[in-house]
């Protein structure tokens, strides 16, 4: 059975420099995409959690979106109004051999202590 992305809407939010060459960096949000997702069967396993918080890291949703090799750790999601940080990027198989992207999230509200 292949993969469905039916549980919702994601944008991705990507950084981009907009300064002019000499003066002090800036950077904008801007849009990189928008996504139908899935949550993957299982949810977040025990052993993601404790292996996100060994870096200090809270790991609150697991997501999967139509393959995409240009996303990378860092962009920033929103998901229902809820904004979260791509923590990790997975390009994976699904059980027909058709490709798609798994993002590990961690949404932004935690204390960065």
């Amino acid at each position: 059975m292949s993969k469905t992305f039916d549980d919702g809407i994601v944008n991705i939010y990507d950084s981009v420099e907009v300064s002019n060459p000499g003066d002090m960096p800036e950077q904008e949000r801007h849009i990189y995409g928008t996504y139908y997702f899935g949550y993957p069967e299982y949810g977040v396993s025990m052993n993601q959690r404790f292996a996100a918080e060994h870096y200090d890291h809270h790991l609150d949703a697991v997501i999967d979106i139509d393959l995409d090799r240009g996303l990378h750790s860092g962009m920033i999601c929103n998901i229902d109004e809820t904004n979260y940080r791509v923590m990790h990027v997975q390009h994976r198989k699904d059980q027909e051999g058709l490709w798609f992207t798994r993002l590990s999230l961690e949404a932004n509200d935690h204390d960065p202590d």
